[in-house]
């Protein structure tokens, strides 16, 4: 009986991942990187300190936040008075373009940049995240998610408007929230029936252009959600042109994606409750040994790779 019941889990598990759809890499925000020789971003996310202009001269408006919601991370967001302005709290997955005049600021896809656009290639129906919100003056912050192909901007021009496929925003509204809230906001497409290339994250800690100096604002644990009924599912993802090998020594996983192309993959290993194990990044065609030290049993390791998921079952004899 005991082996029926660890089967069925397994079963269970391994479909959830299966038929899950494609997801924003590095959503928690668990994992961090050193940019410019003195500071960390997450991963897959970009800052005022890696725009492409003034950011010598640029505040930092982001810290890396040990009060989470789950896991050891997450993004924490302020707003500073700087050069008789107040700078807005700012991250999103592509790149921000950075002016004196803040009005003439916006965030865009760099679909030539690795580390500057994210893939993805789902259709969610809703997103949902938590966060908290510190209020000064009925200041409130944003997270836009725009779906798009091609190149996109934040705020859009007229013709980056064409290449929108769909969008969500949440605001925290004006008031101050002291303890960790779930938000769940839907998508409305304006493209019926095509797939997007990119998801275009902007999160803000203040009210754009009229935002309050010490404003503060927290977020961990982004998540699409896919609705199986939802009419406007494009269905069919096309097959992962790559492959997924692990092999394990003891207590260590070696993973190799083979597959063509330079741009990093994401990874998670999960166990049979569905909890994360270990996440990171790796380099396609290249070993990668997790770091980690796995107890005997069952896991489920997910890559993906330029929005493609690679799904595989591990065994740790």
């Amino acid at each position: 009986m005991k082996h029926f019941y660890i089967s069925l889990i397994l079963v269970f598990a391994f479909s959830t991942l299966l038929h899950s759809q494609a997801q924003m890499e590095n959503a928690g925000f668990e994992q961090w990187e050193s940019v410019n020789g003195s500071i960390e971003e997450p991963v897959k996310w970009s800052s005022l300190k890696t725009a492409d202009a003034l950011t010598d001269v640029a505040p930092v408006v982001y810290d890396k936040s040990t009060d989470a919601h789950s896991g050891d991370y997450s993004l924490h967001l302020f707003n500073i008075k700087t050069f008789s302005t107040v700078a807005n709290g700012i991250m999103t997955t592509g790149r921000i373009h950075s002016d004196l005049n803040k009005e003439n600021a916006y965030t865009y896809t760099d679909t030539s940049e690795w580390a500057w656009h994210m893939n993805l290639t789902g259709r969610p129906d809703s997103v949902t995240g938590w966060y908290k919100y510190k209020s000064v003056d009925g200041d409130l912050g944003t997270i836009n998610f725009d779906l798009h192909i091609g190149y996109y901007r934040k705020p859009a021009r007229p013709e980056d408007s064409l290449n929108l496929v769909g969008s969500a925003t949440f605001s925290t509204g004006d008031s101050t929230v002291t303890a960790w809230t779930r938000f769940s906001i839907p998508f409305t497409y304006f493209k019926e029936d095509t797939l997007p290339q990119y998801i275009l994250v902007t999160i803000s800690s203040g009210n754009g252009f009229n935002a309050k100096e010490g404003s503060e604002m927290w977020v961990d644990d982004l998540e699409l959600v896919y609705n199986p009924g939802n009419t406007t599912a494009v269905p069919q993802r096309r097959t992962p042109p790559g492959r997924l090998l692990t092999w394990n020594e003891g207590d260590r996983l070696t993973v190799l994606l083979e597959q063509p192309g330079f741009a990093p993959a994401y990874y998670a290993l999960y166990d049979l409750t569905g909890r994360v194990v270990v996440e990171g990044m790796l380099t396609p065609s290249q070993r990668t040994t997790l770091p980690a030290q796995l107890q005997k049993g069952i896991y489920i390791l997910r890559v993906t790779h330029q929005g493609d998921p690679y799904i595989r079952k591990v065994l740790v004899r």
